[in-house]
C-alpha cells in the first residue's frame, strides 16, 4: 500500500507538523505517492513539498510539480529545492558539468555505450568557444571515452544511480536533477546538436536490436520520436514508432503505441510517405482492435488495405485483411 512506503510516510509525519488535521485519504493518496515519486524520495525536497499543504491540496502540489523549482522555495532562499542542487552543481568539475547536461537528454535510464555514442555524436556536432572562463562548462568537452570516469564520479556525488539489468549497468539521473540540469545550459544550439545526437543515437541503435529488447530503452525511443516529429522527421519518427510496436505489444502498451503512431500518421501527409502511412494504419488498427476500439479498428484497417493496394504491397494487404 502507499502508506508503506517510506518516502510516503516521511512525507506524511511531515505534512502533520505544517497542518495537524492532515491525513492520507483514498482522494489525495494517489497525489501524494506521485510527489514522492517526481521528487525522487529525496528528503529535502519532501520536506519542502510537505510544508506546503499548510495552504495546498496533495492534489494541488502535484499539478504544480512540473515547475518543481519555483513550487518547492521562493527565488534566492538558501532552503529552496534549487539551493539544495545549486551546491551539488557547483561541486562538480566543468568536464562533470558538461557530462550530466549530457547525461540529462536521456529518459529514464541509460547504458555506458549509449553515453560514450551520445556525447561522441553531440562533440562533434557543437562548435567550441574559446576558452576563456575555464569554470564554464560551455568551454569544456567532454572526452566520450572518459564517460566512465564521469559516471564514476556521479554516481559517487549520489547524482547518478547506478543499476545492473542483464549482466549491464544502467545509469539513471533522478527526474528532479534531470531537470535541473537540462535548465543548465540555456544555449538553444547546443540543446538542438544534443537532442539531435540523442536521436540518432536511438535510431541506429534500432538496426542492432529485436523489437522485443527495447524495454531498458523504451523512453529514450519514446523521446526520439518526439525530436524527430518536433524537426519534420516523419520518416525517421515512423520507423522508431514501428520498430517499438513489438515492445508496445509485449507490455500490453497498446494506449501508448496508438498516441505515438497517430502523431507519426499526422505528419506522414507527402505522397512519398504511401508505405509508411500503410504501416502504421495496420499496426494501429491492431493496437486500436486489442484495446476493444472494434470500430476504429475497422475503419484503419480498411485504410490500410487500400493504401496497401495502391502502393502495390500485397504482403502488407493481406496483414490488414
Amino acid at each position: 500500500t502507499v502508506e508503506n512506503s517510506p518516502a510516503v510516510q516521511f512525507f506524511v509525519s511531515r505534512a502533520t507538523m505544517a497542518r495537524h488535521d492532515f491525513t492520507v485519504t483514498p482522494k489525495n493518496s494517489r497525489s501524494i505517492a506521485t510527489i514522492c515519486s517526481q521528487l525522487d524520495g529525496i528528503p529535502a525536497a519532501l520536506e519542502m513539498a510537505a510544508i506546503r499543504v499548510r495552504s495546498l491540496s496533495p492534489e494541488q502540489i502535484e499539478a504544480r510539480l512540473s515547475n518543481r523549482f519555483r513550487m518547492l522555495g521562493q527565488e534566492g532562499a538558501h532552503n529552496s529545492l534549487k539551493a539544495l542542487f545549486d551546491w551539488s552543481w557547483d561541486s562538480l568539475s566543468p568536464n562533470e558539468k558538461r557530462f550530466a547536461w549530457c547525461a540529462s537528454q536521456f529518459e529514464g535510464s541509460f547504458d555506458l555505450d549509449s553515453a560514450e555514442l551520445v556525447c561522441e555524436r553531440f562533440e562533434g556536432f557543437v562548435e567550441h568557444p574559446a576558452p576563456t572562463a575555464i569554470s564554464d562548462m560551455t568551454t569544456a568537452k567532454v572526452d566520450p571515452y572518459g564517460a566512465i570516469d564521469h559516471i564514476d564520479s556521479l554516481v559517487e556525488k549520489s547524482l547518478l544511480v547506478a543499476e545492473e539489468s542483464d549482466a549491464t549497468m544502467r545509469y539513471r539521473l533522478s527526474s528532479t536533477f534531470r531537470e535541473y540540469a537540462r535548465e543548465k545550459w540555456s544555449d538553444t544550439t547546443a540543446t538542438a546538436a544534443l537532442e539531435k545526437a540523442h536521436a540518432e543515437h536511438f535510431k541506429t541503435k534500432t538496426e542492432a536490436l529485436f523489437r522485443n529488447q527495447a524495454q531498458d530503452d523504451a523512453k529514450n525511443f519514446g523521446r526520439a520520436i518526439d525530436f524527430f516529429i518536433s524537426v519534420s522527421a516523419p520518416a525517421e519518427a515512423s520507423e522508431l514508432a514501428l520498430f517499438m510496436t513489438g515492445h508496445w505489444e509485449c507490455v500490453g502498451a497498446y494506449a501508448a503505441g496508438c498516441r505515438s503512431m497517430k502523431r507519426c500518421l499526422e505528419v506522414c501527409s507527402a505522397p512519398t510517405h504511401e508505405i509508411t502511412r500503410a504501416r502504421l494504419l495496420n499496426a494501429i488498427g491492431s493496437f486500436t482492435y486489442n484495446l476493444g476500439q472494434f470500430d476504429e479498428s475497422r475503419g484503419q484497417l480498411s485504410e490500410a488495405v487500400t493504401a496497401a493496394s495502391k502502393i502495390g504491397d500485397a504482403e502488407l494487404r493481406s496483414k490488414a485483411l
